[in-house]
């Protein structure tokens, strides 16, 4: 019986919503190929009144925490940009990341979340220059 893997529609370098995937379902795929899987759960809570960090700061630094970014990371969008770069140059294999209820909010409108996005559809475009699978899942709160 002919088996067609989850990702046989999905580019191999591609940033997309979650749509019908569950975690679990791309931890599945990822092993299958070999890949590495990082599930990047945001809070569901907002962020404290008030507080020197802002929304957007705390969404860098828990992508930069999850997937165990060097602590010079300096969360921000260059920043992301340089160190996913870096992590896909690093893989021997392909990068899975799930992006797991993006935040949505004062602080993190609807431009900030874009241009996460497209700081990730960015370095998923440099790495496929090296042919590095690089796909990124995401959906918001």
């Amino acid at each position: 019986m002919n088996v067609v893997h989850p990702f046989h529609r999905i580019k191999p370098q591609s940033v997309q919503a979650v749509k019908n995937f569950t975690a679990e379902h791309l931890r599945e795929a990822a092993s299958s190929l070999g890949d590495r899987f990082a599930h990047v759960p945001f809070a569901t809570r907002a962020p404290a009144v008030g507080g020197r960090a802002t929304l957007k700061t705390e969404v860098l630094q828990t992508i930069g925490r999850t997937l165990d970014f060097a602590g010079h990371y300096g969360a921000n969008l260059d920043a992301l940009y340089d160190a996913l770069v870096d992590m896909g140059d690093a893989s021997e294999n392909g990068i899975v990341i799930l992006l797991d209820r993006i935040p949505v909010g004062p602080g993190f409108d609807a431009d900030a979340r874009e241009s996460l996005l497209e700081t990730f559809r960015d370095a998923a475009d440099t790495l496929a220059e090296s042919d590095k699978r690089f796909r990124v899942f995401y959906s918001f709160a």
